[in-house]
């Protein structure tokens, strides 16, 4: 290749590209889940649509380790998880939240906005707090009603172990424990009966591979008979699950959504759920040995999600202007950090039913991007460490 045209292949945009997203969520919608949604908008008020309503809610459970059928919400997840707030408190009660991220803020925010007494376990971003840590906090101060967590915080990449925080949260009180897995459903074991879970959340948009306006809550027997008294109207649990029972919602349903639902939801119980989360685990890995090979430091210190990874960008790199590359030249879509990680990291999904290819990549684009903006020697470095899991 002549000097002029590999210093335009840097510089310059790529004539033909395909839009790739690697920010988690919405994640790849697969073909014949699009066309069922393009080619119908069911009624919602008919037999039919009841029957895939259920389907929905059936293939649901597995995916939640959860007895009862999970209850699907016309609404983002943030719906899901403010209809898991009123449901179970009442305005006054002591609650705590476990803040390591944006959206461990977010469970603050709506306890605070909601009238809660709130309390914090505060960590620092990109770390995860020991098991005794909240025992400690359990045993100080308690009363609890409820405890509020994320399985992965989306603004770092970091999974908790909700399992044993559950467990925990059982043994030393009578709190109920409330999960966001809106960001690991599908892509991280979640056994919210096994775990002493009582409410577990999520949404559509990312490890189900659906568009978003779908949200979903599984809740446990003990929840059920500690429904709060608040007023509420759209968000009201109990009469929902009444309704769904039926195979109806009370209010109109993004109908179309729930039939591309069920066709991704048939996918990943073809695969097998444990399957999948096994699928996402090696890319997890991967992606992570090819981060490192970049010369990239991981942000996580080994609490790592199969859904997305993050990486500090080098200092001599403008994060901003890496990002702005990669989806105006090569037509990929990553995310930065948010709040005090803006413009430090990058932070790349793995999540939902993406193309390995897709990842082979992602994985290159972003190497080449780097070493094109000044940072490393060798290029390959990256895809061949992600191609040695095979």
């Amino acid at each position: 290749m002549s000097k002029l045209a590999n210093n335009s292949l840097k510089t310059k945009k790529l004539p033909f590209v395909r839009e790739r997203q690697f920010c988690p969520g919405p994640t790849p919608v697969p073909l014949h889940s699009r066309l069922l949604m393009v080619d119908q908008v069911p009624y919602h008020r008919q037999e039919g649509f009841y029957s895939t309503f259920r389907h929905c809610r059936e293939m649901l459970s597995p995916l939640f380790g959860s007895a009862s059928a999970p209850l699907i919400l016309t609404s983002s997840g943030t719906g899901a998880m403010e209809a898991a707030l009123v449901n179970c408190t009442e305005v006054g009660d002591k609650v705590l939240c476990l803040v390591g991220g944006k959206f461990g803020e977010r469970w603050l925010d709506l306890a605070t906005a909601f009238g809660c007494e709130v309390h914090t376990l505060s960590f620092p971003w990109g770390q995860v707090p020991a098991v005794e840590e909240l025992e400690e906090v359990l045993a100080k101060r308690p009363g609890f009603k409820a405890v509020f967590m994320q399985q992965c915080e989306t603004s770092t990449g970091v999974c908790l172990p909700v399992g044993a925080y559950g467990q925990a949260i059982n043994r030393h009180s009578d709190a109920l424990v409330v999960v966001d897995a809106i960001s690991s459903l599908g892509a991280e074991p979640m056994k919210m009966n096994q775990w002493g879970i009582d409410i577990v959340v999520s949404g559509s948009q990312k490890g189900l591979s659906t568009p978003p306006g779908l949200s979903f809550i599984a809740c446990s027997e003990r929840m059920q008979r500690r429904w709060s008294k608040r007023p509420r109207f759209y968000f009201d649990l109990p009469k929902e699950f009444k309704n769904q029972e039926k195979g109806q919602s009370s209010f109109t349903p993004a109908s179309s959504l729930i039939v591309g639902l069920e066709a991704s939801l048939a996918a990943i119980t073809a695969y097998g759920v444990e399957d999948y989360v096994a699928f996402h685990q090696g890319l997890a890995q991967g992606v992570r040995r090819a981060l490192e090979a970049m010369g990239l430091k991981l942000l996580g210190e080994g609490h790592f999600s199969n859904g997305l990874s993050a990486a500090f960008i080098p200092q001599e790199v403008d994060g901003n202007l890496l990002l702005k590359r990669l989806q105006e030249r090569v037509g990929m879509i990553f995310a930065g950090g948010q709040d005090q990680l803006a413009g430090k990291i990058v932070r790349f999904a793995h999540l939902g039913m993406i193309d390995y290819f897709d990842i082979c990549a992602g994985i290159i684009g972003l190497e080449q991007e780097l070493f094109y903006l000044g940072c490393g020697n060798v290029l390959g470095a990256g895809i061949s460490a992600f191609l040695q899991e095979g």
